[in-house]
């Protein structure tokens, strides 16, 4: 499942949307900001399936707590993306620029995306076809939402 993989050192901007032509399928996990959504813009345009991926950490009583997201993006279910997929530069306060100590949460974000991409492609069993879930540190849960 790892062949086909091609890392890019530079950052996505709008002068390099054409590096995500030909892709089969798009991870994204970037900074909430305004450069996302003429990327998501373009994979939407090339028909190119995406997962994006975020969280938000904040400070409550001591302890870390938060919500990762996990919203996907394909030709037959995209409405919900516009409302779903932070797209502001700032004004959201959150810790995880502060901290680095929350590795874990890093890897369980992905490791949902990885999940989800799986699921797309009929490696698990998937009852629910979300194109939107959550998971929530505090109350460790998961919601999911916009089924396709």
């Amino acid at each position: 499942m790892r062949k086909g993989i091609v890392l890019h050192r530079e950052f996505v901007s709008e002068q390099n949307l054409h590096l995500l032509e030909g892709m089969d399928f798009v991870f994204i996990s970037m900074e909430a900001g305004t450069v996302k959504k003429p990327v998501i813009k373009n994979l939407l345009r090339l028909e190119i399936p995406f997962i994006e991926v975020g969280m938000g950490v904040y400070l409550r009583d001591g302890k870390l707590g938060g919500l990762m997201r996990t919203t996907t993006g394909t030709a037959r279910k995209n409405d919900h993306l516009w409302r779903r997929i932070p797209l502001s530069d700032g004004g959201i306060k959150n810790e995880y620029d502060k901290n680095i100590q929350i590795c874990e949460l890093n890897v369980l974000n992905a490791g949902f995306a990885v999940v989800r991409f799986k699921k797309l492609f009929g490696f698990y069993d998937d009852r629910r076809d979300e194109h939107y879930s959550t998971y929530a540190i505090g109350r460790n849960d998961t919601n999911n939402e916009d089924p396709a």
